[in-house]
């Protein structure tokens, strides 16, 4: 990771070559940042799925498509953005021919649609979401690894360092953001460190105000989520990983703290059997679950692929740990080697 950030350190100049070699080196970085917190960045992940829930256009759109009105959905949808979230970091989003560009172009065919879905009369058009709610999503995707790393347990090298590596992971995810339809004007991730965060504090604000008095799809679908996850959480783990999100959540509304929102982790965290239960109920649990997790878990076989030897096993380890879960590093291994 210190060589990638000098790298980027060292590109200054504009031309096309020069401006190349910066996106390889902040490449490099942001898969560097979620190769070492590989846990934590996918609990922030998580975070930002459910907190913006709250946002009215998001939430219409996923009511309007029903793709998270179960726990099943739900579970499918987080493990199908986390798969994404992924490739974005194995290569440039921009290059249709690598795995990352590939992604971005198959998420915006899956945006084109769901916006198709609310709005009807620009089906076929190819319609993106509106830039304001795209830059939203996408800003609070990188928010919480920018602005509360220390609170989601992700570990940067302090000082100037830890700016540098930040710097380029914001470049990075402005780059996703262009793949994925948004402009240079429209990209809240455009310029530097100071005004990422800028920008992320605004969506943050924008957060916090729609937890207050969120949209009446809003509750289904974060009990949704969280039954989702109680599902291979399992009943012994579920309350610790949901009482883990809830701790974020309590600090970052501070003293706002809807109790209706909040609601919500708490009746996963004190009850996840009878929520695991209601979630084992829904039709086709088995194949589809197995599914998502066997496309997640391939993403992860080329993620490793990728990384030093010493991440193989380390990586999956101090994930455990994080996630406050003892689960042994061969279960985990060879569910990996059954993914296959």
């Amino acid at each position: 990771m210190d060589g990638a950030a000098d790298d980027s350190q060292r590109s200054g100049s504009s031309s096309p070559t020069s401006d190349g070699l910066l996106a390889e080196a902040d490449q490099r970085v942001a898969f560097c940042l979620l190769a070492d917190n590989f846990a934590s960045c996918l609990a922030a992940l998580l975070f930002s799925l459910m907190t913006g829930l709250s946002l009215a256009p998001l939430s219409t759109v996923l009511a309007a498509t029903r793709r998270s009105d179960q726990p099943v959905k739900a579970l499918h949808r987080y493990l199908s953005t986390a798969r994404h979230v992924i490739a974005w970091h194995l290569g440039d989003p921009l290059d249709p021919n690598c795995q990352a560009g590939q992604s971005s172009v198959a998420v915006r065919r899956a945006h084109a649609v769901a916006a198709a879905s609310v709005q009807p009369e620009r089906r076929g058009v190819g319609a993106d979401f509106p830039a304001d709610d795209m830059r939203t999503v996408q800003t609070a995707f990188v928010a919480y690894a920018l602005l509360h790393s220390r609170m989601f347990g992700i570990r940067l090298d302090g000082g100037e360092r830890q700016q540098l590596i930040l710097a380029a992971y914001a470049r990075h995810w402005h780059r996703i953001s262009l793949s994925l339809g948004m402009t240079e004007a429209d990209s809240a991730l455009s310029g530097d460190l100071r005004s990422c965060r800028s920008a992320c504090g605004d969506v943050q604000l924008r957060l916090i105000s729609a937890l207050q008095a969120p949209p009446p799809q809003f509750l289904p679908l974060a009990e949704a989520l969280s039954a989702g996850i109680c599902l291979i959480a399992g009943d012994r783990h579920s309350p610790l990983l949901l009482r883990f999100l809830l701790l974020p959540l309590r600090l970052l509304l501070s003293s706002f703290s809807p109790p209706a929102v909040v609601a919500v982790f708490l009746e996963a965290a004190s009850a996840p059997d009878a929520m695991r239960r209601r979630a084992l109920a829904s039709v086709g649990y088995r194949p589809v679950v197995h599914a998502a997790l066997a496309g997640l878990l391939r993403c992860l076989l080329r993620l490793l692929a990728c990384a030093p030897r010493r991440f193989h096993r380390a990586l999956f380890a101090r994930a455990c740990r994080q996630m406050h879960l003892d689960l042994p590093v061969w279960w985990l291994a060879d569910t990996l080697r059954d993914a296959r």
